[in-house]
């Protein structure tokens, strides 16, 4: 089997601004591990000389970039930098100055100005001067030879009147070429060579002919496959990429992820080494020309994780004769990285990644209000799983690496969260049924319960936020925003909410009725199922007349384990959704939808009105592609959405079709205040 020669790890300053001597300190021990390639996804994050108005606060200079560079020469490492030219440019259109050069620059916002987007035109000569600057300031450090322009998830491609007469029939595939070689020339004539994502080639297979042959395609796809990547708006259908890349005599480079999406606070370890692992065998059968490893939105975890993956995936190459084994891989991974004995660790990982919260809705735990994962039942199903994590707390937070140790108390933190929210809305509502029925010695006995649970996740709130601390303190600038820090922080205020609420109860228990952050007066609950998986999200309007309606709920159903990146799911979630108290009692129009591109399912909508389960009593219509609306009166599943494209780019049009189904139900009055002794 032939060996991709070319190890690159890549670090996403765009999305999170890393300190260049903490990179700096990083460089040699990835050497020591046989990489030889640094990519610097960039964005605002770096202050272009000709345009030093794009950049974001910490941006890093030329000094600093030259000084990085510098080092990773010095260590054997050549630097490719990624500057996006066409999507995921609204690092450059957010400026009112350069809104004119967006696509969408022909609907205006209310300030009177082209609304903010994230892709420019392809058809402005504007856009292509813009590049000519800035790909001029970035030439110096593009070490490798390679100046990356990135242009993948470009969907508005032909959205603008000068575009539009430029697209192929429905296709623009013409269109995207176009801007590709108009680029491609600018680079040339920096005596580089031009790097882009593989992504746009999925939808526009026919243009591979034409693009030019010294051009670079990194190919990606960030979950484990067993044969071949896939496409997730195809409903993850496999697809030969890369062969079909090398066999038009492209250079390919194979492109697997190492780390967190967005609100993850570390990377599931074992699934990220899977996907890699898929890339090298998939790269190295069809002739990739590189490893890449790419991390995305370290936003909420320390980038040390992703250092950890990228350890122990060069067992790929330091240990090549071994089987894949993905623990064996942590334990190596934890000694490159730590020590010696770190190895022993393997097992912290391996608890960290059967708990993981990975995706749209677990995200919940992390980002959104308690309310956000409400409950009927009030059974204890995260108690074992807390009493686990209790002990090994104390031995893993004296002597475990301080960045596993950090990352434990977090994670225990919000699992501590998640028991208060789910089991502690469930007791609420247990509380509030018993006090309608007038059994008070229940209702206190439940709010006793939900107390006990508040005071384990309120204690270990301050641990945990002194933990994230400690982990930005390390790596980032102490001086700017830390997100995870700012979202306890909000928790803890919560809490303060909820302590008032229990205060409440205690001197009345006719209080257990109130809206507090465990359980709104009413709250909608309704099962949702991602069978087949696509780039699908759920959301929920409310009306009181049927036909002024305000949304209340909108989250998309990407999970982004691997077991997500199948055709074929069963994702099931409880979406619960507060229902704002201003709404009178009356019939009231719930509006289920489905946006993004793809199908879902349905069912048991069920609202907790106060003390009392409240199911839909009407269906009231349909607009859009809704299978068996009537099933929602009775327990069945409903199916809304259209199924997923299995050719060409999706459209801005296609993300906006209109797939809803419309119920009635029924808002009791609220009881009256009762005084209890």
């Amino acid at each position: 089997m032939k060996t991709m020669n070319i190890k690159a790890f890549q670090i996403d300053l765009g999305r999170q601004i890393e300190r260049p001597d903490f990179i700096e300190k990083w460089i040699p021990r990835h050497a020591d591990w046989g990489y030889n390639t640094l990519i610097l996804y960039l964005e605002d994050a770096y202050r272009f000389p000709s345009h030093p108005e794009f950049a974001q606060r910490k941006a890093w200079t030329p000094r600093q970039m030259e000084k990085v560079v510098r080092t990773a020469s010095r260590c054997g490492l050549k630097v490719i930098p990624v500057v996006p030219a066409l999507g995921h440019t609204g690092y450059i259109l957010k400026h009112p100055k350069y809104r004119h050069l967006s696509e969408k620059r022909e609907t205006l916002g209310d300030d009177g100005l082209p609304i903010v987007a994230g892709q420019v035109c392809p058809s402005l000569d504007g856009t292509f001067d813009l590049f000519q600057d800035l790909f001029a300031d970035m030439a110096e450090f593009c070490t490798a030879g390679y100046l990356h322009t990135s242009l993948d998830e470009s969907f508005d491609l032909g959205v603008c009147s000068l575009c539009r007469p430029k697209l192929g029939g429905s296709n623009q595939g013409p269109l995207f070429i176009e801007h590709l070689r108009r680029l491609h020339g600018i680079v040339n004539s920096l005596k580089l060579r031009m790097a882009v994502w593989g992504d746009m080639f999925y939808y526009f297979p026919e243009q591979i002919r034409n693009v030019p042959k010294d051009v670079a395609v990194f190919d990606w796809y960030y979950y484990p496959f067993p044969r071949r990547p896939r496409v997730e708006l195809f409903n993850f259908a496999e697809i030969d990429s890369a062969g079909a890349l090398v066999k038009a005599g492209l250079e390919t480079w194979a492109c697997p992820n190492n780390g967190p999406f967005f609100a993850e606070t570390y990377p599931l370890v074992a699934d990220r080494l899977r996907n890699i692992e898929s890339w090298w065998r998939y790269g190295n059968r069809t002739g990739c020309h590189a490893l890449a490893i790419t991390s995305w939105c370290p936003v909420y975890s320390p980038i040390e994780w992703t250092f950890l993956v990228n350890a122990a995936a060069a067992d790929l190459w330091l240990d090549s004769e071994s089987e894949f084994d993905p623990q064996r891989q942590i334990a190596n991974g934890l000694r490159r990285l730590y020590g010696s004995g770190a190895g022993r660790w393997g097992r912290l990982i391996r608890q960290l990644d059967a708990d993981h919260r990975a995706g749209y809705w677990n995200y919940q735990i992390v980002r959104s209000r308690l309310v956000k994962t409400a409950i009927v039942e009030a059974g204890d199903r995260l108690g074992k799983k807390v009493v686990t994590y209790g002990r090994l707390a104390a031995r893993i937070t004296k002597h475990a690496p301080v960045t596993l140790a950090d990352t434990f108390t977090i994670r225990q933190y919000h699992l501590a969260k998640e028991r208060l929210s789910t089991s502690g809305s469930g007791l609420v509502f247990e509380a509030r049924q018993a006090f309608a029925a007038g059994n008070f010695a229940g209702t206190r006995r439940a709010i006793t319960r939900v107390e006990r649970l508040f005071a384990a996740a309120a204690s270990q709130a301050p641990p945990a936020l002194a933990a994230t601390q400690a982990l930005w303190r390390a790596a980032r600038y102490t001086r700017e925003p830390n997100p995870l820090a700012q979202l306890i922080e909000e928790d803890i205020k919560e809490h303060q909410v909820l302590r008032r609420f229990l205060g409440k109860c205690a001197k009345n228990l006719g209080a257990v009725m109130d809206s507090n952050p465990l359980l709104a007066r009413r709250q909608l609950l309704v099962t949702v199922r991602n069978r087949k998986p696509c780039l699908q999200g759920f959301a929920v309007e409310v009306s009181t007349d049927g036909t002024d309606f305000k949304e209340i709920h909108r989250l998309w159903l990407l999970e982004f384990s691997g077991d997500a990146g199948q055709p074929r799911t069963n994702f099931v979630r409880t979406h619960t959704i507060a229902i704002p108290d201003e709404i009178p009692a009356g019939t009231i129009t719930f509006r289920f939808k489905s946006t993004g591109i793809g199908e879902l399912e349905i069912r048991k909508p069920v609202l907790l009105d106060h003390a009392n389960p409240t199911r839909p009593s009407q269906v009231l219509g349909s607009v859009g592609r809704v299978e068996h609306p009537l099933r929602i009166l009775d327990g069945g599943w409903t199916l809304l959405g259209v199924p997923a494209p299995r050719h060409g780019l999706p459209t801005t049009a296609d993300f906006q079709t209109d797939n809803h189904l419309d119920v009635a139900i029924e808002l009791a009055k609220s009881p009256g205040e009762t005084q209890v002794p």
